[in-house]
């Protein structure tokens, strides 16, 4: 039987929440915390997200639909153009080639394959920052954020694992 309007929709925005979660988290990150608390760092949660759901549920978070979120924060955040979108997909290429891995592991395995991920990330951003600015850029505050995100990602995980059980099972 043929789905009606009304479930196709609901299909529809349950298989896209993860995609609003990233968006809407980055828009998060993005507020302007820095003038009430200037060096405030927060973490990377486009890296924690896109990880999250490549590992759980890759079918919702595809090379597109990465690229998509890269290219959504590439515009909000003023860097570079497609800085973003390139590190995410390196991120969404790490995850594929250690999916069986990922996707067996213990908890503690994931959190270590995004520590991994997330310097990797953090690392592709630096070097292309560096030379889009044609400048070594100040690798402090990104070695910051890179921890906050490593720490930080037990958090995400638990609340998009609620998510998943509750909205996409």
């Amino acid at each position: 039987m043929n789905p009606t309007r009304g479930e196709w929709l609901q299909m529809a925005l349950k298989a896209a929440s993860p995609v609003f979660l990233a968006l809407g988290l980055i828009l998060l990150a993005m507020l302007p915390y820095g003038m009430a608390y200037p060096g405030i760092i927060i973490p990377n949660v486009a890296v924690i997200v896109v990880y999250y759901w490549l590992i759980h549920r890759p079918d919702l978070m595809t090379p597109a639909i990465v690229f998509f979120i890269g290219l959504i924060l590439d515009f909000l955040s003023g860097g570079p153009p497609g800085l973003n979108a390139i590190s995410l997909l390196l991120v969404s290429i790490f995850v594929a080639k250690q999916d069986d891995i990922l996707i067996r592991g213990s908890f503690l395995l994931v959190w270590a394959g995004l520590a991994v991920t997330a310097v990797g990330a953090g690392f592709v951003s630096w070097m292309v920052g560096s030379l889009y600015m044609a400048d070594v850029l100040n690798v402090r505050p990104l070695l910051v954020q890179t921890l906050i995100t490593i720490a930080f990602y037990p958090l995400f995980s638990w609340m998009f694992g609620r998510l998943h059980k509750s909205i996409l099972e």
